[in-house]
C-alpha cells in the first residue's frame, strides 16, 4: 500500500466505496452482453486498495480483492479461521462476527462509525465497516455468478490506518480548540494508547491526563474514548 492510500479521507460505506468500480463492471457487461463478465468485476475490486472480503451468512470468505489476499497473508491484523475472516484483536473480532451476522439481518442497522482494530503490536492498524451486500440492479447477480453458491451476503471493507502527520494534528487543534497538550492526547488515544500509557510516555500524572481528557471530550461532543477515537479516525 501506499502511504496516502493509507489515510482515510471520508466515512464512505463499502457500497459507496465500490460504486465507481462496479459501475464500469455493469458497463461491460452491457457491452459484452454477459461474456466473461466475472474476470472484468475481479479486476475491478483489485483496482480498490482497500482490502475488501465478500462473505457469506457464517463468515466465510467467498472472495477477497487482491489488497484483501495480502492482508490475509501478512496476518498482522486479518487472518482466516476455517474459512472464516478473523481479526488478529480479540476484541473487534467479536464485535465483527456480531456486525456480519447482523448484516444477513434486513433490519441491519450500522453502527455509526468503523470497527477500530489493533494490529498484532497492539496499535491501531485498521478501520473495518461492515454492511450487506444487496446490490441495487437486479443484473448485478448476473455479474457475480462466478462466485459459488449465489451472491454473499455481507461485505467487508478493511482500510489501513497510518499515524498522522504532525499537520493533521494541527488542524485538528484548530477544528475543536484545543490546546497543544490536549492535542497530543487525542492523537495518543488515537494511535491506540492507553491513558496509563499516555502518563507515563508523556512523564504527568494520570489524575492530569484524565483533567485533560475531560476536556477533550467536551470540545468534540463526545463522551467516550471509543466515541472520541472514532470521531477522530473518521478524518481530523
Amino acid at each position: 500500500f501506499r502511504d496516502e492510500e493509507l489515510l482515510p479521507t471520508s466515512r464512505e460505506e463499502p457500497l459507496e466505496l465500490l460504486a465507481p468500480h462496479l459501475k464500469r463492471a455493469f458497463s461491460i457487461r452491457r457491452a459484452l452482453r454477459g461474456r466473461a463478465v466475472g474476470k472484468d468485476v475481479q479486476m475491478a475490486l483489485d483496482n480498490v486498495p482497500e482490502a475488501i472480503c465478500l462473505l457469506d451468512a457464517n463468515g466465510r470468505i467467498r472472495y477477497a480483492n487482491f489488497a484483501g489476499e495480502r492482508m490475509l497473508a501478512e496476518g498482522d491484523l486479518l487472518n482466516s479461521r476455517k474459512g472464516r475472516l478473523g481479526l488478529v484483536d480479540e476484541v473487534a473480532d467479536r464485535e465483527l462476527q456480531r456486525l456480519v451476522f447482523a448484516a444477513a439481518m434486513p433490519d441491519f442497522a450500522p453502527p455509526a462509525g468503523p470497527l477500530l482494530a489493533r494490529c498484532a503490536a497492539g496499535t491501531l492498524g485498521a478501520e473495518v465497516t461492515v454492511a450487506p451486500f444487496m446490490p441495487a440492479e437486479d443484473a448485478a447477480h448476473d455479474v457475480f455468478r462466478w462466485l459459488e453458491d449465489g451472491v454473499p451476503v455481507a461485505i467487508a471493507c478493511v482500510r489501513k490506518y497510518r499515524v498522522r502527520r504532525a499537520a493533521d494534528r494541527i488542524e485538528m487543534a484548530a477544528r475543536y480548540g484545543l490546546t497543544p497538550a490536549e492535542a497530543a492526547l487525542a492523537e495518543g488515544l488515537r494511535e491506540g494508547a492507553s491513558l496509563k500509557q499516555y502518563a507515563d510516555r508523556r512523564g504527568v500524572s494520570i489524575h492530569t491526563v484524565r483533567g485533560q481528557l475531560k476536556e477533550v471530550f467536551g470540545k468534540t461532543g463526545t463522551s467516550q474514548q471509543s466515541q472520541l477515537v472514532a470521531l477522530l479516525a473518521g478524518g481530523v
